[in-house]
């Protein structure tokens, strides 16, 4: 018999059973058909409606990327050209001191060195394009206003450029011997260098909850920061803001053509408190003082203060947005070149007198000679009556731990 013709016939009963598990195998397969069908189906009605979710969101971040565009927009640097600063002479009502401001955020890469935050003393690494500084002859160290608590929100903070980790600040004043400069070493500065720039005119610094400085920001031309005033200074809060040494020079030469020498910053919703014990609160926001005469306790009817208010609905308006190089809020840069030359020829003699008797006088009385010297920081610059009355060195506010007298 052929083997390849030879099989053995099933039973009719094994038949039936194989096809009964055929049939069941079947029912199976379409079942996890179906199973699979609906899965697909549900996986599509997911897909679709994260597709619509990921449609929602990116609407929604192209709602707020223009109005973080919007808000940026505000407050970012507005750049002008000297032209322009030229044409801009004759309107006085919207120069110093009848107007200041706006300016524009800056933030830097500075962290300056602070040892204690009741010394008031900051101090920086002369490094990059702050070695010119050095070379100067500028000290490596400036002083700051006592600090205020930040309220504001994070998306608040990012508009501000303020960190997030920020829960107070300071003004900080620029660094020692800024303001004795000539002419020559300013024009040598990068005013473009954001760092330059808050050293020279000072800033704002940023702490967070363990006093750890989180930031610096300098503030230049631009947006952002509004101011409303002039008001009326009251001469009787000079003194007790002087003697804390809070009032530094003038380091911006427009302002100090136009007759300021000592500015001072005001924290927000500080009371002052004057030497009879008359209380006074004037800034809502901070703000800063102007006094137009060398000797701090004389008196001028243009000392006046700015207090930090809410943007100018006219501002826009004034704003000129020309192609060119971006300048501090400094006449180092946009004042007219003749200007500040006809200026030094006119101030020339009066400036060597000034300098002869500051070199000389006590910076409190400004009549009698300098006869102090305090230690621990060794400035001598007050005369043996005033000294009596100071607990905080007048030039660096460093405390004082001992006085001794210098004959010279």
């Amino acid at each position: 018999m052929d083997q390849e013709n030879y099989f053995i016939p099933l039973q009719p009963e094994e038949v039936e059973k194989q096809m009964k598990e055929l049939r069941t195998r079947i029912a199976e397969l379409e079942e996890k058909n179906k199973e699979l069908t609906q899965t697909l189906l549900e996986t599509e009605k997911e897909k679709e409606e994260l597709e619509e979710k990921f449609s929602e969101k990116e609407k929604e971040k192209e709602k707020e990327k223009k109005v973080h565009f919007e808000e940026k927009k505000k407050m970012d640097i507005v750049v002008i050209s000297e032209d322009e600063v030229e044409d801009d002479e004759d309107d006085d009502t919207e120069t110093f001191p009848n107007a200041l401001g706006p300016f524009g955020i800056i933030p830097t890469n500075l962290r300056p060195k602070i040892e204690s935050m009741e010394s008031f003393i900051y101090s920086i690494s002369f490094l990059g394009k702050l070695g010119l500084l050095h070379k100067f002859n500028v000290w490596n160290f400036g002083t700051f206003s006592p600090k205020h608590p930040i309220t504001l929100d994070e998306k608040s903070k990012i508009i501000a450029k303020i960190p997030i980790k920020a829960t107070s600040f300071v003004w900080a004043y620029p660094l020692a011997g800024v303001s004795q400069l000539t002419e020559d070493q300013k024009a040598q500065l990068d005013l473009t260098a954001p760092e330059v720039v808050f050293v020279s005119f000072g800033g704002y610094l940023y702490f967070d909850s363990s006093d750890r400085v989180v930031g610096a920001n300098a503030i230049g031309i631009g947006r952002g920061l509004f101011f409303n005033g002039p008001h009326k200074w009251d001469h009787e809060f000079t003194s007790c803001l002087y003697r804390e040494g809070r009032f530094q020079d003038i380091t911006i030469q427009s302002m100090y053509d136009k007759g300021a020498r000592y500015y001072c910053w005001v924290r927000p919703n500080e009371t002052l408190v004057s030497e009879s014990k008359k209380e006074w609160k004037i800034c809502e926001n901070g703000g800063f003082v102007y006094l137009f005469h060398q000797n701090p306790f004389e008196e001028d009817p243009r000392d006046c203060f700015f207090c930090v208010g809410n943007a100018d609905p006219n501002e826009e308006k004034k704003t000129k947005n020309v192609e060119h190089e971006i300048f501090a809020f400094s006449s180092f840069a946009i004042a007219p070149k003749k200007k500040i030359q006809n200026a030094q020829k006119e101030m020339v003699t009066s400036k060597k007198i000034e300098e002869l008797e500051s070199i000389t006088h006590c910076v409190v009385c400004m009549e009698n000679l300098r006869k102090c010297m305090f230690i621990p920081c060794a400035h001598l610059s007050v005369c043996e009556e005033c000294a009596k009355s100071l607990t905080n060195c007048p030039i660096c506010r460093a405390k004082i731990q001992k006085v001794v007298n210098v004959f010279l």
